[in-house]
């Protein structure tokens, strides 16, 4: 986010890795996958992601049960 926030405040954006960035997020929809999720494991480190993961797994188990 760094990165992304100088090179709009300085005008000179990564611009390769803004296409990388657009190119993955295009896979991701065609592939009709769910963005959410992937992009908070892109994006959060796995001591982030792993909570929410078992939050998730929890609640499939709830809903499975009732």
């Amino acid at each position: 986010m760094k990165m992304v926030v100088e090179g709009v405040m300085n005008g000179n954006l990564p611009w390769a890795l803004v296409f990388i960035g657009v190119f993955t997020a295009l896979v991701i929809q065609l592939l009709g996958l769910p963005v959410l999720p992937i992009a908070i494991g892109i994006y959060l480190p796995i001591s982030l992601s792993a909570p929410i993961m078992v939050g998730g797994v929890v609640r499939l188990i709830v809903e499975k049960i009732k």
